[in-house]
């Protein structure tokens, strides 16, 4: 599969938000660095070699493990939930529906 590496843009902001950050270390990026199934790590050289489970280790497969977190229904997001009291539930569907 191509990459696009010519027309891209990529944004990093901060995570101000702990209980937010504490959610995305946990639930995303720990879940990611577990991953003893599909994972691959760099070498100096630029080539992958595929990451091997410890005998007797629970499987891990990121992808797996994110949507089942995500059919739980996650934990709900401080910033969604302040956007909801600010802007009021009706004019939030009016902007999902808009594509904003």
């Amino acid at each position: 599969m191509p990459r696009n590496f010519k027309k891209r843009a990529e944004i990093l902001y901060p995570i101000e938000n702990t209980e937010l950050k504490a959610r995305i270390i946990k639930e995303i990026l720990m879940t990611y660095l577990n991953d003893n199934v599909k994972a691959r790590l760099m070498q100096p050289d630029g080539s992958y070699v595929r990451v091997r489970p410890k005998e007797g280790a629970k499987l891990v497969r990121s992808q797996s493990a994110l949507i089942a977190i995500a059919r739980e229904g996650g934990i709900k997001s401080p910033p969604y939930e302040e956007l909801v009291k600010k802007i009021g539930k009706k004019k939030l569907k009016v902007i999902r529906a808009e594509g904003r």
